[in-house]
């Protein structure tokens, strides 16, 4: 069995919960792979699970303690440690008197300094459970520091001479006005039953309402299934994303050569506009692909399901005869790969195999890395010495001992020169050919922006296949879906 739970702090909004919370599921992965029992906490939020159930019940073991560097004078310290005292118990009673199990507060320290205090509990823990645990947490806070916070795994207090939390988020709206009307003398028991069943029988309508109108909703659903929106959570069959062709073929004029915005070794892409004003961006993709159709319809469905702000979002394909047309939102700026060259950096695994992993979008981002420091295009690059890729070419100059000679002469003499080699070091180990032995992109961010991580020594890359050059303006992870490669 195992139980978990996460918790955001109260004043986050519900997408930097969602951000924080995906970043520490991962980092938890990394960073404990084998432990049955663990608490991670961050700034915005915390995660925690055991083989144990965890749940409902108060744990104050596995303390995390923080300080400001800041000291309070020596004279202030006993009248510092009351206010913050005095503010974050009532705080604590507040908090665990409510639903959220959380609760802020602040005080005047002087005249041009406010003290501000945060606390919260899981909120799966009682009342009394709750306020045990604040009560505690907040007697161990050290006040002789302008701020501090006391972490346990179920609850949490925090106190700052700044505003540290988002204090619009935590307003209380104001409660509203009672209005209250006296029984007629005589009549008050027969006004409250006549009050109660009309309440009653409204409710028993709209329930009726309520019930009857998702009933036609799931019947038409079934009936006129959608073809342009949907969940990629919840794609299993690629039918659910088939499109009319005749649809496409009047959002893009049939394919006028006034719509077309590229054109490349996978087909012709199109601008289009459907009926309901919707802007899309069509794929007529080259009938020599050999691509068979359920092969082509699994494929979609993988694309589908890769849902990502960073990611243009498969809409939805066709099927007529030999044609194979894949719909995407329209993206009228391109995407960051066309900017800087103009397109694509497929790992072998999926060049070769068809797999795709994060792992796939940790080599891509290893490639482009190289090419912003190299000032050069990997899809462009002109062999040399028996070096037949861009990959292989960096890696000949770090094994030769000379990675500066891979830096653009336009920046090598402006640049950080170990940080430099560093970032080079980094792209190596993403471009490694066992999807194994290439970090997670927790682990590069790590790597990236902290000194002390020692990084792991690469290995030899593996074999690089790249496609023809387009100018296709669709993300380029997109644009694997049919694919004709050529080894470099």
């Amino acid at each position: 069995m195992v139980t978990g739970l996460f918790l955001c702090r109260g004043d986050v909004s519900a997408e930097v919960c969602r951000n924080c919370v995906g970043y520490v599921v991962e980092d938890t992965l990394n960073r404990c792979p084998e432990e049955k029992e663990v608490v991670l906490y961050y700034d915005q939020c915390m995660v925690r699970y055991s083989n144990k159930n965890i749940l409902s019940s108060l744990s104050t073991g596995g303390v995390f303690e923080q300080t400001n560097t800041k000291n309070v004078s020596i004279s202030e310290k006993d009248r510092f440690r009351e206010l913050v005292l005095s503010t974050l118990n009532p705080a604590a009673t507040e908090a665990a008197s409510s639903s959220r199990k959380f609760a802020v507060s602040k005080a005047n320290w002087t005249a041009a300094q406010t003290l501000y205090g945060l606390v919260q509990c899981t909120p799966d823990l009682t009342r009394e459970d709750c306020l045990s645990c604040l009560q505690q947490s907040i007697n161990q806070l050290a006040t002789d520091q302008s701020g501090a916070r006391f972490v346990v795994p179920s609850c949490s207090s925090r106190y700052e001479l700044y505003l540290f939390y988002n204090e619009s988020a935590t307003t209380k709206p104001p409660p509203p006005p009672e209005v209250s009307t006296p029984p007629r003398p005589g009549k008050g028991g027969k006004s409250t039953v006549l009050v109660v069943a009309i309440v009653v029988a409204i409710i028993v309508v709209v329930l009726l309402f309520i019930a009857g109108y998702c009933f036609l909703a799931k019947v038409a659903k079934k009936a006129y299934p959608k073809s342009n929106a949907f969940d990629g959570d919840n794609i299993t069959t690629a039918d659910s994303l088939q499109i009319d062709y005749r649809s496409i073929q009047t959002a893009t004029a049939d394919f006028s050569e006034g719509n077309m915005i590229g054109q490349g070794g996978f087909g012709e892409v199109y601008k289009g506009t459907l009926l309901d004003g919707t802007e899309i961006a069509v794929k007529k993709l080259s009938k020599s692909s050999g691509q068979g159709e359920s092969e082509f319809k699994n494929e979609v469905v993988l694309v589908a399901k890769l849902q990502h702000r960073n990611l243009v979002k498969l809409l939805g394909f066709c099927l007529q005869g030999e044609e194979r047309v894949l719909v995407y939102e329209y993206v009228p700026n391109k995407s960051l790969d066309y900017v800087l060259f103009g397109y694509g950096y497929m790992s072998p695994e999926y060049a070769m195999h068809g797999q795709y992993s994060m792992k796939s979008d940790v080599y891509s981002f290893g490639v482009l890395v190289l090419e912003i420091i190299s000032g050069k295009q990997n899809s462009s690059f002109n062999p040399t010495d028996g070096i037949h890729n861009f990959v292989s070419y960096a890696w000949r100059l770090w094994t030769n001992g000379a990675p500066l000679d891979l830096v653009d002469p336009v920046i090598v003499d402006n640049c950080q020169r170990s940080e430099v080699v560093r970032c080079i070091h980094i792209s190596l180990l993403c471009v490694q050919e066992d999807p194994v032995d290439r970090p997670t992109l927790s682990n590069i961010i790590l790597m990236l922006t902290s000194n002390t991580v020692t990084l792991p020594v690469p290995r030899k890359p593996g074999t690089f296949f790249q496609s023809i050059p387009r100018k296709d303006p669709i993300d380029s992870v997109d644009n694997t879906s049919v694919t004709d490669l050529y080894p470099y």
